[in-house]
């Protein structure tokens, strides 16, 4: 049996520049972000209404909400982080086995006398689905929130089972 262990560099010299993580580059993101800064360049002053040729900042992606989903033998549970929310704000739709959470965080009212140094919240929407399997009960499913955490319980059902039926095969081609 050969040992496999690999050794960490032990000297200050072997370690200097060596990068803390380990960063998977794009290089067609890399790329997009060239061509934005030269588009940037070229007509950001001619463009005060959006970016250039309608071209999303890489940054305003929509943005997916964390999410946990644990199971028990009775029920699949999903609970949802989404910040600076209420219930208002979220719609929640189950069609053909596929679950659809969807919300929007509104602006707050701008405040004209303020001067910002910095403003890092986000506003906007957010949507994800799931594929639910076969032994959730769609008619009794639930859902409450409580502090912008949004929780959805799907309920199992107790006779229906995944149905295996073999497929015989014969030798004379297709059917």
């Amino acid at each position: 049996m050969t040992d496999r262990t690999e050794t960490m560099p032990t000297s200050a010299t072997t370690m200097r520049g060596a990068p803390a993580v380990r960063i998977d580059r794009d290089p067609f993101l890399d790329l997009r972000t060239h061509m934005d800064r030269l588009f940037d360049g070229v007509f950001g002053s001619m463009m005060p209404f959006g970016e250039p040729f309608g071209w999303p900042r890489l940054g305003r992606v929509e943005p997916m909400p964390r999410v946990d989903v644990s199971e028990t033998p009775e029920a699949l549970t999903i609970k949802a982080e989404l910040p600076g929310m209420d219930e208002t704000d979220v719609e929640l739709t189950l069609n053909d086995g596929v679950l659809t959470l969807k919300g929007e965080k509104k602006a707050e009212k701008e405040e004209k006398d303020k001067d910002h140094h910095l403003i890092e919240r986000s506003y906007g929407t957010i949507s994800r689905s799931f594929r639910l399997p076969d032994t959730v009960d769609p008619e009794k499913v639930t859902a409450g929130f409580d502090k912008g955490v949004l929780t959805v319980t799907l309920p199992k059902t107790g006779d229906r089972k995944p149905k295996v039926r073999r497929i015989g095969i014969t030798g004379t081609g297709p059917a």
